[in-house]
């Protein structure tokens, strides 16, 4: 009998974390699943506890391969998937036990639906199993909704927390790619040129596990670099596309660049930082900015042509011009209501 969900679970050094995420699969309130764990060459003894569930359960079903990455493990995964459905939890996060009940009622309710998303927690280790603090419903979202909202980040979309119709995933012949950073976000990128409508659940069915270490280091710089050309071809993807909102067209590579000069100013030098902004292109993509419809982005890209130590200094010590900001009595909003008179001096002034 074809299950309804395939839960797809690739799993590499996680020994500390992986039972605790399997038995949150296992402890779902239906049985109309089957969960399938890839061993990604695994080096600790992650491989032995992918067996012992196996032999144990009926619904779980192992795959070894050697070392080739999160992509082609989640790959793999899906090859031999049954289901109808397909979801791709990481192997150090926790899935709430209702999670699969809620996405099978969401899809009685709504015909036809391809792409479900859930609210997600950023957790600690120490509140890995943190309740769904609340429940507002479910919302459906057109395709140029969900592409614009996600780009403004006012909605999140968690890869390993989507579900999405199998079908339809092959139809279209989604995959993950092997890229060396922000996999995560190409495959959503992609998939919401394709889709109708997204449904998101407003109700954080999945715990996402931030990890000691997982900070951006120097030597993840290199990887985003090398990243940069798969982001290249995706904006030429969208502005090839009839799918894409005009709105994504424009700005999906200058704010995705944007994220990344914001990040890797607090671990690099201003001599190392000032290769990046070459690499990214940033004078292009700073120029696009100008006309973005927020007051602090238009700062910043203004800024960055005043000069390029302001526009590091301002990214570098970022969490201090929050506590600023949130400190004083007036807003960003009031002290630069017209962008266009922005002096050198105000600039310095909001850097600090």
């Amino acid at each position: 009998m074809q299950p309804k969900f395939s839960v797809v679970m690739p799993v590499y050094n996680v020994e500390k974390y992986l039972r605790n995420s399997i038995q949150s699969i296992l402890n779902q309130t239906i049985s109309d699943y089957e969960l399938i764990l890839v061993d990604d060459g695994s080096p600790d003894n992650c491989p032995k506890i992918c067996d012992e569930y196996a032999a144990q359960y009926p619904q779980v079903r192992v795959v070894h391969q050697k070392n080739v990455g999160l992509s082609s493990a989640r790959n793999a995964g899906f090859a031999i998937a049954k289901g109808e459905f397909v979801y791709f939890p990481d192997s150090d996060d926790i899935i709430h036990p209702d999670t699969l009940d809620y996405f099978k009622r969401v899809i009685e309710t709504v015909p036809n639906v391809k792409y479900i998303i859930s609210d997600f927690q950023d957790v600690t280790e120490e509140e890995a199993f943190k309740a769904a603090g609340y429940d507002h419903g479910i919302e459906i979202y057109s395709r140029s909704q969900i592409q614009v909202l996600f780009l403004k980040r006012q909605i999140r979309i968690l890869a390993p927390g989507s579900l999405l119709n199998i079908n339809w995933y092959k139809d279209n012949n989604l995959t993950f790619e092997n890229n060396p950073y922000g996999e995560d976000q190409l495959f959503i990128w992609k998939a919401l040129l394709h889709v109708d409508e997204v449904v998101h659940i407003k109700k954080p069915l999945y715990n996402y596990l931030h990890r000691p270490g997982s900070i951006m280091t120097a030597s993840g710089v290199q990887k985003i670099i090398k990243a940069y050309p798969f982001f290249l071809d995706l904006q030429n993807l969208y502005q090839r596309s009839e799918n894409a909102a005009p709105f994504v067209k424009k700005y999906l590579l200058p704010l995705w660049v944007r994220g990344i000069l914001h990040s890797s100013a607090k671990i690099i030098s201003y001599s190392e930082y000032k290769l990046v902004l070459v690499t990214f292109e940033a004078n292009k993509h700073c120029t696009t900015l100008k006309s973005y419809p927020s007051i602090i982005v238009r700062t910043l890209s203004h800024s960055y042509f005043l000069s390029k130590r302001i526009f590091y200094l301002w990214y570098m010590n970022h969490s201090k011009l929050s506590f600023l900001i949130t400190n004083t009595s007036w807003s960003v909003g009031e002290a630069f209501q017209d962008s266009s008179n922005l002096c050198s001096d105000c600039l310095v002034f909001v850097c600090y």
